[in-house]
């Protein structure tokens, strides 16, 4: 298990609809301990994401309005100042819209910690 680093990367799955062609970075909003592994400090509790229209989804004809997404902590056992810690394959659903003309057009995605940023794992 690899403990979440303020540098963690996430991998986000489409869900609906079934034809989103990419998505945007979205700005990171996390909780980080005082802790650090490997310098880095360790990201806990949960983090939320957004997605705005300055770093869009893509749907082909539609103009992407915003989305928002939090990935909370799975793991109980390992915290970090009373709080549990994000770990490696903690996920979490994203919901978003778009917009064409007068129709919204709602989107969900899957959104994961796919790296979490910890290099080594060490067993003592």
């Amino acid at each position: 298990m690899r403990v979440a680093t303020e540098d963690f990367q996430i991998r986000i799955e489409n869900v609906a609809p079934g034809n989103v062609s990419a998505f945007g970075e979205p700005s990171r909003a996390i909780n980080k301990s005082s802790a650090s592994i490997e310098g880095r400090a360790i990201v806990r509790q949960q983090v939320q994401l957004t997605f705005s229209p300055s770093s869009p989804c893509v749907l082909a004809g539609h103009v992407f309005a915003g989305g928002a997404a939090t990935i909370a902590a799975k793991e109980r056992k390992l915290t970090a100042g009373g709080l549990p810690v994000m770990v490696e394959g903690d996920s979490g659903q994203c919901a978003g819209a778009f917009t064409q003309g007068q129709t919204t057009v709602p989107c969900a995605c899957r959104i994961e910690i796919s790296d979490a940023g910890q290099r080594r794992v060490e067993c003592r």
